[in-house]
């Protein structure tokens, strides 16, 4: 009898520790969790994303580099996404600084996050990029 409750608790814990590395492989690289990068992008299209239900909306921007959510954050004290979305506009240059990676399964899509907008000239884009500095 102790042999099973030993082996249980075993079995147990190994599930209990898969799950714990699933999720955390899962959660590492999402807004506001991943990787902090800076890039150079064209803003092609600017929208606000309303959730089901009702349940709030969601500013994203499309780019030349791809997707990007702009939202609050109370982990990165991030509290200014309407400024940073109102500072944008189509068809314009920006330094961009994102955290996160794309990550879309089964049950919903998310984006990085758009952390820092600086203007960009077009001219000095095209010739040696900007920078936030």
């Amino acid at each position: 009898m102790r042999a099973n409750t030993r082996s249980l608790a075993f079995v147990s814990f190994a599930l209990m520790l898969i799950g714990a590395s699933l999720a955390a492989y899962v959660c590492m690289d999402i807004f506001p969790l991943g990787p902090t990068r800076e890039l150079n992008v064209t803003v092609t299209r600017l929208y606000v994303d309303t959730l089901p239900n009702n349940k709030g909306s969601v500013c994203m921007v499309l780019t030349d580099k791809g997707v990007f959510e702009v939202k609050d954050s109370t982990w990165l004290r991030l509290l200014n996404s309407d400024e940073i979305f109102a500072k944008m506009t189509t068809g314009s240059n920006y330094t961009i600084t994102v955290k996160g990676k794309r990550s879309i399964n089964l049950f919903w899509a998310v984006y990085p996050g758009i952390i820092k907008v600086a203007p960009c000239p077009t001219m000095r884009y095209r010739l040696e990029g900007c920078s936030l500095s």
